[in-house]
């Protein structure tokens, strides 16, 4: 399907908990190119994904038996973009990420260096662009997020600038408001960073928040956010 459309399928398999098996169930073509990462919704019921070619979110339900139903819902980012002319050259929708109670969904935005929110109707298989977004500073390039355990604050990681942008999370609007960018960088070094398939932005036990990366031309180097608050450090 890549190959004749330019558009990758999406796909559902079992996993046998028990051999660690796993079966195909089906696929759905994709109404957006390049997707990047997705999310399944705290009820089970809704994959949403994040299309960084075209950027783009889809919608998919999820059947009682894991099958993927044809998309549901279909938004493509659109407005200023960010000031770095390789990187930043159009909208690119890099991750999904449902806040806890699954009322909302957030799209990191790469190219428009924005995070997205989307309030879900999980059962109608709908996204509803919200007003408010959560901006980046310019060129920062928002790769990934996590929430917070408390739900009340949300850590974006900007791949571009090196940074990790800190927002207060209001559940009840969906509102994201800048509280801190901090750099992720040592002191005096300036570079681009490069994060590996393999990196993620998740919570750790015993230490929420634990942030590891590769820094390109650097090392390695650990973030940790702190539990007490929205502020993060090195």
């Amino acid at each position: 399907d890549l190959e004749q459309t330019g558009f990758s399928p999406r796909n559902a398999f079992a996993l046998d908990g028990a051999t660690g098996q796993v079966s195909a169930l089906n696929s759905q073509p994709s109404p957006g190119a390049g997707p990047t990462h997705l999310a399944v919704d705290p009820s089970g019921r809704l994959v949403v994904v994040a299309n960084y070619a075209g950027g783009s979110v889809a919608a998919f339900p999820v059947g009682s038996d894991g099958r993927l139903a044809p998309h549901s819902d279909f938004h493509q980012h659109q407005g200023p973009l960010g000031p770095n002319p390789r990187r930043q050259d159009k909208p690119h929708a890099h991750m999904a990420g449902f806040d806890p109670s699954g009322r909302w969904v957030l799209i990191c935005d790469l190219g428009m260096d924005r995070t997205f929110v989307y309030a879900v109707d999980a059962a109608a298989g709908k996204l509803t662009p919200n007003p408010e977004y959560g901006p980046a500073p310019a060129g920062a390039g928002p790769r990934h997020l996590t929430f917070h355990p408390s739900g009340r604050f949300v850590h974006v990681i900007n791949e571009l600038a090196g940074s990790i942008t800190t927002f207060a999370f209001d559940g009840a609007s969906g509102r994201l408001t800048p509280l801190q960018t901090i750099s992720t960088l040592p002191e005096g070094v300036d570079v681009e960073i490069e994060i590996e398939l393999r990196e993620r932005l998740e919570p750790v036990a015993r230490a929420e928040g634990l942030v590891e990366r590769r820094l390109h031309g650097v090392g390695e180097g650990l973030l940790l956010v702190t539990p007490r608050g929205g502020e993060a450090r090195l």
